[in-house]
C-alpha cells in the first residue's frame, strides 16, 4: 500500500491505494512524519476523480509552478512593453514646436575625439527665454565640434557662439514645417506600435511552445494569450494619446 500525491482537494479519509493501481489514483493525501496524521500537500497531478477514494470530491487547481510561469510571461511582456512606451515619449520630447525646450537637442551627436557623443554629455543646456536655448560646453576645447554637430542636425537652427557659449534661436515654425514634424511623429508612433506587437508575437510564440510540449494546458494557454493581447491593446493605446497629444503641441500657433 503507498500514498499517491495529487494536487487537489478531497474529502475522503482512509485514502491509500494498492501499488498495482498507483497510475489511477488522484488522491491529494500524503502521509505527514511530522504531524503524525494524514494531510494534502500541493503536489501537481493532472485527473479527475480518485479509484482509491470514491467518496472524496477532486478539484484539480492551477499548480503554483505553473501560475508563476504565467505571471512571468505577463511580466516580461508588460516590461518590455513600458520601455516602448518610454521610448516613444522620449522620443517625441526631440520634436520640437514653437517653444525652446532643451530636450530638443536630446538626438544631437557629436564627434567628440573620434567618438560620437550625445550632447547632452558635454555640455549644460538651458532655455533662456522662450525662443532661446543656451548651450555651455563643459570642455571648451569642443564648441566648433558642439556647432557642427548642430549645423549638420536637422534642426534647421544656426548656432550663434561667442567661443565659449552658443546660443540657439528657436524660430516660429510654419504651416509646412508643423506638417512634417507631425509626420515625423506620427512615424515614431507607428515605430512603437510595431514593436508592442512584436513583443505580443514573440510571448504568444513562447506559450504556444509551451503547450506544445505540454508545460501548459490549452485553456491556460488561451487564457494567458488573451491576457497578452488585451495588454498590447493597452499600450498601442496610450502610444496613440502621447501622439495625439504631441501632435496638438505641434499643430499649436
Amino acid at each position: 500500500m503507498a500514498f499517491v500525491p495529487a494536487y487537489g482537494s478531497c474529502g475522503g479519509l482512509g485514502l491509500v491505494a494498492p501499488a498495482g493501481r498507483l497510475a489511477a489514483c488522484r488522491s491529494p493525501v500524503l502521509g505527514s512524519p511530522l504531524l503524525g496524521r494524514r494531510r494534502s500537500l500541493p503536489v501537481y497531478a493532472p485527473g479527475g476523480g480518485s479509484l482509491c477514494c470514491p467518496g472524496g470530491v477532486h478539484r484539480p487547481r492551477r499548480p503554483p509552478a505553473v501560475a508563476m510561469a504565467l505571471s512571468a510571461e505577463e511580466e516580461d511582456a508588460a516590461s518590455r512593453m513600458e520601455k516602448t512606451l518610454e521610448s516613444v515619449r522620449n522620443n517625441f520630447n526631440t520634436i520640437r514646436t514653437g517653444r525652446a525646450a532643451p530636450s530638443i537637442l536630446d538626438r544631437v551627436m557629436v564627434d567628440y575625439y573620434g567618438a560620437e557623443t550625445p550632447l547632452q554629455s558635454l555640455a549644460s543646456i538651458s532655455a533662456t527665454s522662450s525662443t532661446t536655448l543656451t548651450i555651455d560646453a563643459f570642455d571648451k576645447g569642443c564648441v566648433k565640434d558642439i556647432e557642427r554637430a548642430l549645423m549638420e542636425s536637422d534642426l534647421g537652427m544656426m548656432p550663434n557662439s561667442d567661443g565659449v557659449v552658443i546660443r540657439l534661436t528657436v524660430p516660429q515654425l510654419t504651416k509646412e514645417r508643423r506638417k512634417e514634424l507631425s509626420k515625423q511623429a506620427k512615424a515614431l508612433a507607428e515605430d512603437g506600435r510595431v514593436a508592442c506587437r512584436n513583443v505580443r508575437r514573440d510571448v504568444i510564440d513562447k506559450v504556444k511552445k509551451q503547450e506544445k510540449a505540454a508545460e501548459l494546458g490549452k485553456d491556460m494557454s488561451k487564457d494567458l494569450q488573451d491576457k497578452i493581447s488585451k495588454l498590447t491593446d493597452k499600450y498601442v493605446g496610450m502610444i496613440d494619446k502621447a501622439f495625439e497629444e504631441k501632435e496638438k503641441d505641434i499643430m499649436k500657433v
